[in-house]
């Protein structure tokens, strides 16, 4: 007989609480398709909101929640790590984890398709399609390809010039077209599913940036572990698009993009 399949999810909440209680109802629908006998779930909340609210949710027979308040916006990986720290969770005793935003909803047959999904020892990360309301379309695949250091070197100009960064977004964003390829080279940060594989190889996160350059981070890293990318279409998200990267400043935004490549050129390019 089979072993329950176990999860963990930490999403990383900063002001939108809104947002983050229709999330985790969604996530609430879906596990209730499935199991107790085939499905551990462990929501933990890393919650960087500068005006707290207290958090309320029912606990149900094979589902945790956990909430970790930090002192101060610690960033999108920081956030997760700072929990995953408070809560001494070591991520390598799960089947699957997942780091998330919290302006999403998975669909209905999440759970059910992600406990059944058959995946090699060499997929390290699972890439489920995210499609935005927004823009009416899927986020993923993220990126098909490694970028080149010419191409790295290119978005570091764009994103010190924003001039030239505003500019290359109206010349580019219609040409731009995805291959529904399987293997890829990464996924969209916003709900990224990472297979025992991949965190039996890594065991603790540490990315030093921010906030951006997630993606090209983890992608290194299953290089580095010689791990695959794939995008799996069956995994269903709905993306309500950026309830709290639209709250930053256009300032703050260029930023962290520039520092995340600076990180990531020296790191890996």
């Amino acid at each position: 007989m089979e072993k329950n399949k176990t999860i963990l999810i930490c999403c990383v909440n900063y002001d939108s609480y809104a947002s983050l209680k229709k999330y985790v109802n969604s996530l609430k629908i879906s596990f209730k398709k499935c199991s107790s006998k085939n499905l551990n779930l462990h929501i933990l909340i890393a919650d960087n909101s500068e005006d707290k609210e207290d958090l309320f949710f029912k606990e149900e027979k094979g589902l945790t929640l956990s909430v970790y308040k930090s002192k101060e916006n610690l960033g999108y990986l920081g956030g997760v790590e700072s929990a995953l720290r408070q809560f001494y969770i070591k991520i390598y005793e799960y089947d699957y984890f997942i780091i998330s935003n919290v302006d999403l909803k998975v669909t209905e047959d999440f759970f059910p398709n992600l406990i059944k999904l058959k995946i090699s020892s060499k997929a390290g990360w699972v890439a489920p399609s995210i499609f935005s309301l927004h823009e009416k379309k899927d986020r993923n695949p993220k990126i098909i390809q490694r970028p080149t250091p010419t191409k790295i070197f290119l978005l570091k100009t764009l994103f010190r010039f924003p001039l030239l960064y505003h500019l290359h977004s109206i010349f580019t964003y219609k040409l731009k077209t995805r291959k529904k390829k399987k293997n890829i080279y990464a996924g969209h940060g916003s709900f990224m599913i990472f297979s025992k594989y991949f965190t039996k190889g890594i065991k603790h996160i540490d990315y030093r940036p921010f906030l951006f350059g997630e993606e090209i981070f983890f992608a290194e890293k299953c290089i580095n572990l010689k791990l695959d990318v794939i995008y799996e279409d069956t995994l269903q998200i709905i993306d309500t698009d950026h309830a709290s990267t639209s709250k930053l400043k256009s300032k703050l935004f260029f930023k962290y993009n520039f520092e995340a490549l600076n990180f990531l050129d020296k790191e890996f390019f």
